[in-house]
This record gives structure tokens, sequence and C-alpha cells, in this order.
């Protein structure tokens, strides 16, 4: 959770872009923030492929933009269901 929160703390650091205008020769300095809202999960067993893992961290992130954004959320997967054959 740590280095998650580093992550999102670090991205919402204000940017300085520098941006042209077509009726201006120079350029201007311009400041803009955002938001990160992240999902992670821990690899387990259960992912078979990167495909897995990055759709598990992205069903963890949907709680956190749900949740009011800029926010960190575990994704706990759930155990395989077994059914009797």
């Amino acid at each position: 959770m740590h280095i998650a929160e580093k992550i999102r703390h670090s991205l919402g650091e204000p940017y300085r872009l520098q941006v042209a205008h077509k009726e201006e020769e120079s350029l201007r300095v311009v400041e803009h923030c955002c938001t990160t809202s992240i999902g992670v999960v821990l690899f387990d067993q259960r992912c078979e492929s990167h495909e897995d893992m990055l759709r598990m961290a992205d069903d963890g992130m949907y709680p956190a933009k749900r949740d009011g954004r800029n926010q960190v959320r575990f994704l706990v997967p759930r155990p395989p269901v077994h059914h009797p054959s």
C-alpha cells in the first residue's frame, strides 16, 4: 500500500507544460494537476497470464473511482469455485 500511495502522490504533483498558441510566438507555461485511481492485485498462482493480472488490477481500479477517485484499492481475488462433477 505504501508504494501505491507514493505513486499516487507523485502523479498528483503539478505538471508544468509548455503550451504554444497560434496567436503567440512564445510558449506559455501552464500548470496542470491530475488525480489517479489505482487498482492493485498481488501475484499468485491464480493468474495464468499477464492479461489476467491486468484485468484483476483493472477490476480493483473501478471501486477506487466509484468511491471518490484519487484512491488506491486492492483487489482480493476470490478462490476458484469447484463444482462437483
